[in-house]
């Protein structure tokens, strides 16, 4: 079917959602120019994201004779990062997003590099929770980490942001 829209040049742009997950399929759907490839069975919050990203582009171009390398740039590839990035960061077993964002929210809180104890005594959360998210923030490149040795005893771990 997508051979012959192309063929009788027919302007549709289309997302492809089927159970094929073979590559020569994937490429060629590809080649003829298909948005998105999604494939069954798949979840809400995917398709969800194939329909937004879609109705940006199509925002971006709206109106628009002459296009900058910005918006060329936003139209291919930003999305793109973006759903990668996000990809990249998903949470790890047992962290949940609500619990990730009120951390983050009470770091924001502090103007200076601040330890595991110090976001502690500012939440109703556990130690070991808060240092589970503290860990999870340093290895996904949101927080870094400076060891500080006192007079005597281990070195203590302090956190601030990175950007």
């Amino acid at each position: 079917m997508i051979k012959r829209l192309r063929k009788e040049e027919y302007p549709a742009d289309f997302i492809m959602i089927t159970a094929i997950n073979e590559q020569e399929t994937i490429e060629l759907c590809a080649q003829y120019g298909a948005v998105d490839y999604i494939l069954k069975p798949f979840q809400f919050d995917r398709f969800q994201k194939s329909m937004l990203r879609f109705k940006q582009q199509k925002e971006l171009l709206n109106g628009q004779n002459k296009m900058e390398q910005a918006d060329i740039d936003q139209f291919y590839w930003l999305e793109k990062e973006q759903e990668q990035k996000h990809t990249e960061v998903e949470l790890e077993k047992g962290l949940t997003e609500q619990t990730l964002q009120l951390i983050l929210a009470v770091i924001d809180s502090f103007d200076q590099a601040f330890t595991i104890q110090e976001l502690t005594e500012k939440m109703s959360l556990s130690h070991v929770s808060i240092r589970k998210y503290i860990h999870y923030l340093e290895k996904n490149d949101f927080l870094e980490v400076e060891q500080r040795y006192g007079a005597v005893g281990r070195p203590t771990n302090f956190y601030k942001k990175k950007f």
